[in-house]
């Protein structure tokens, strides 16, 4: 899944005239907050973002917009990130 197509999703439904909700888990969450950020928040009609982490170093956005999978340990630091 992707920002791209998250957005061709949404405008699919709103071109037949459907209320869209979109809700965002885990990775959908930071996905989500991606395509609020660009292209913004007017597409569906409300959003919910799910037990998203929204303050990730920037290593690990760019690693998951390549497919590359990471852990967090908890702590809130650099050394809470471990690519695997």
């Amino acid at each position: 899944m992707s920002v791209e197509i998250l957005h061709r999703t949404i405008k699919r439904f709103r071109d037949q005239d459907k209320h869209v909700v979109v809700i965002g888990h885990s990775y959908g969450a930071f996905l989500m907050a991606r395509y609020l950020a660009h292209p913004g928040p007017d597409a569906a009609h409300r959003y919910l973002i799910i037990a998203g982490r929204l303050d990730m170093p920037e290593e690990v956005v760019n690693g998951f917009l390549m497919g590359m999978p990471y852990l967090f340990s908890g702590r809130r630091n650099a050394d809470a990130v471990s690519n695997v």
